[in-house]
């Protein structure tokens, strides 16, 4: 009874002594990371690196938040830029000359292959229909038939995938290939099954028509890199969480590097994409570290690297986390919380608990936010890589504009009362999972 009694005195003298400084709190941090010293804060390079260190500094000077891994820093080693090492192919005895008369595709997979061709037409869904096509290599034209929307090679490699078939040759109505088309380096949604893909001349395309059969070897490589996670730990007293429950708060601290503009290098300072939520969770970190006595359950802070190159941070610590998941009760995510218009903000993940439209209806919202919910559980930031592991997670965004992966991503466009009205409200939200701990149940995702 004497803690019940004592918590309102410990929320109202927070409250008091942090109101005058948020904003101060977020502009610094969010004008540092967009700084000229951080040059965009691009994965796997020097001011990657320098961005993490800064991060972990930062949690370090809040007293009770301990820095975990390596001085809060555990190394994320991800797979990058996919590229074509070697490659030959024959039609016949013929030996075909490499870019000229043909070219693989950088999403084909490594390895021999031979066999004779299938000719599809152009390689359209209805085109599929009625064929035995398992180990078999699809032969098809660029392009569509009249009137039919557009497909690209990995259009058309999908459809390949999806009937089982061994490869995809495409054949370009030239005499010489080009590489239009062919250098996307994964195939989108991502397949894990083999396939050989390649585009033809016109002169080669006629002749496995005419049943000629192929050779052709392919290797490539991916490009390996480092990168960093900062992480940071606030316990709750052990009498409080004796089982060492966990919620994860977080956000990806990098951005975009350089872009050339008129032969210029121009820094993308990605002041909201995502300054903003890495400013945001050290003052999370900053509250909490004051309502210790209050909580029942343990923060776990995370700064995610490499977001921008596919959620690789995510992914990683996901895989390879510092406490096991099967601890973790909740994800809260903060990616571009620094343009709020028209106090709109836009929640994802709703979906991805039983207990999350009920609990999201309930939280107060003093501000008036004109607030969207996405009801589907995975989406395209670091949440998903929780939610994939069985994590209930949700993500917070003032939403896009026009300035996204651009250099008019700077500071002085940031909304700063904004963000400290998407702060208030999501702190309704922790302070159902960490002080209150409400149980949620994950929600299988049915997309």
């Amino acid at each position: 009874m004497r803690r019940l009694l004592f918590l309102p005195l410990l929320f109202a003298c927070y409250t008091i002594s942090t109101a005058q400084t948020l904003q101060e709190n977020f502009k610094r941090n969010v004008s540092t990371l967009a700084s000229d010293r951080f040059e965009g804060r691009e994965a796997s390079t020097p001011a990657d690196t320098l961005s993490a260190k800064y991060i972990a500094a930062e949690f370090a000077k809040i007293k009770g938040v301990q820095l975990l891994g390596d001085n809060g820093l555990q190394q994320v080693v991800y797979k990058d830029k996919k590229s074509i090492q070697s490659a030959s192919m024959k039609v016949g005895r013929k030996a075909l000359t490499l870019n000229e008369s043909f070219i693989p595709a950088v999403a084909s997979t490594s390895g021999d292959f031979s066999g004779e061709t299938i000719f599809l037409g152009f390689g359209a869904a209805d085109d599929y229909t009625n064929q035995s096509l398992e180990g078999k290599y699809i032969l098809v034209t660029e392009g569509v038939k009249k009137g039919t929307k557009s497909m690209s090679i990995n259009d058309k490699a999908l459809l390949a995938i999806k009937a089982n078939a061994a490869g995809l040759i495409v054949i370009e109505d030239a005499k010489k290939v080009s590489k239009k088309d062919v250098t996307r380096p994964t195939l989108t949604p991502a397949s894990d099954k083999s396939l050989f893909i390649a585009k033809v001349n016109s002169k080669v395309g006629a002749q496995l028509k005419k049943g000629a059969s192929f050779t052709a070897s392919v290797q490539t490589h991916m490009a390996e890199k480092h990168t960093h996670n900062v992480v940071a730990r606030l316990n709750a007293l052990k009498e409080n969480n004796p089982d060492g429950k966990t919620v994860v708060i977080g956000a990806h601290y990098d951005h975009m590097g350089y872009e050339m503009i008129d032969g210029e290098k121009v820094i993308c300072r990605g002041a909201d994409d995502n300054a903003s939520g890495i400013a945001t969770i050290i003052e999370f970190a900053r509250r909490y570290a004051q309502l210790v006595p209050a909580m029942q359950r343990d923060i776990i802070f995370i700064a995610f690297g490499a977001e921008e190159k596919g959620l690789k941070g995510s992914a990683y610590y996901a895989s390879n986390p510092l406490d096991s998941l099967s601890n973790c009760v909740g994800m809260v995510n903060f990616d571009m919380t620094g343009r709020m218009r028209a106090k709109g903000i836009t929640i994802r993940g709703l979906g991805s608990a039983h207990q999350a439209i009920p609990m999201f209806s309930l939280l107060p919202n003093k501000d008036a936010l004109d607030i969207v919910w996405e009801m589907r559980g995975a989406g395209p930031t670091d949440y998903s890589s929780f939610y994939k592991k069985g994590v209930p997670a949700f993500s917070f965004s003032t939403r896009l504009h026009s300035d996204y992966h651009t250099p008019r991503d700077t500071e002085e466009e940031v909304n700063y009362e904004g963000m400290e009205m998407m702060f208030n409200y999501v702190t309704n939200l922790i302070n159902r999972l960490v002080i209150e701990t409400v149980q949620l149940t994950v929600k299988p995702d049915r997309q």
